[in-house]
């Protein structure tokens, strides 16, 4: 962290000296090749820009969270790796609390202006609460946190990841951000519109390199048993990524021969 010369593009892994400059004011190594390349991610990486990009710390919730949240605290949900829990258990309150004593909770700790959203607990709550709501009809911040926060949540539950936010390591945070990067670019290229003559929706060339990044970056940073995990939560989320990556990996060998 604050300390490299150069590092790995986020959207592409190339070799650069350049940083996001707001990151880097904070202390923080977070590398663009390219402006081009950090324009592609800005709509995800402005959440975790700066001072919040060291530990990837949470916004707090919106006022469309806060309503989406509300509808589903106590609405079954499925855990990231199998079984059902009610979203308002993540409080360990044992039911000594009224729903309505909760939600003043809620209002008055986890939302962007409450001074404690940024300590440990809070965090690891706003992660989880993003994990509860569905994404339609949400914008695009509340949309990229909640599939940011399901992933980040799969982590964590096979203990890959620490819950106790804010004490992970920069390998760990650099990660967190390369799945970031994945999401984002995966989502702008859902909102253009598909061509004519193109038969179905499919992948830009940056969104395919920053999956491929996420990838290498796994490989090279991570021992193989951290890494085998992480592949297999990457690509089930990344399906469509992974299953495009396949076939252009194939059909380059094939052209090889």
């Amino acid at each position: 962290m604050g300390t490299n010369a150069t590092g790995r593009c986020l959207v592409c892994y190339a070799e650069t000296k350049n940083r996001c400059s707001k990151c880097a004011g904070a202390g923080v190594d977070l590398f663009f090749c390219s402006p081009e390349h950090q324009k592609l991610a800005w709509q995800g990486h402005r959440l975790f820009c700066g001072p919040s990009a060291y530990q990837v710390v949470f916004p707090g919730l919106s006022d469309e969270e806060l309503t989406a949240v509300f509808e589903n605290l106590y609405k079954p949900q499925s855990k990231p790796d199998g079984g059902l829990f009610r979203p308002a258990n993540i409080f360990s309150l044992d039911g000594q609390i009224t729903p309505e004593l909760l939600e003043g909770f809620i209002r008055e700790e986890l939302i962007k202006t409450a001074p404690r959203h940024q300590e440990s607990s809070p965090q690891y709550l706003l992660m989880r609460l993003r994990t509860i709501y569905p994404l339609e009809s949400l914008s695009l911040p509340a949309q990229l946190l909640s599939q940011f926060s399901k992933v980040m949540d799969r982590f964590v539950a096979r203990g890959m990841i620490s819950d106790a936010m804010l004490s992970h390591p920069w390998s760990h945070c650099e990660l967190l951000h390369r799945l970031f990067t994945v999401m984002t670019l995966t989502e702008h290229d859902r909102k253009l519109p598909t061509p004519k003559d193109v038969p179905a929706f499919t992948f830009s060339g940056p969104t395919l390199n920053s999956y491929r990044a996420l990838r290498w970056f796994i490989e090279d940073e991570f021992e193989k048993a951290f890494a085998a995990q992480a592949f297999e939560i990457v690509e089930s989320h990344f399906y469509g990524l992974n299953a495009l990556d396949k076939v252009l990996a194939k059909q380059s060998q094939v052209q090889q021969v």
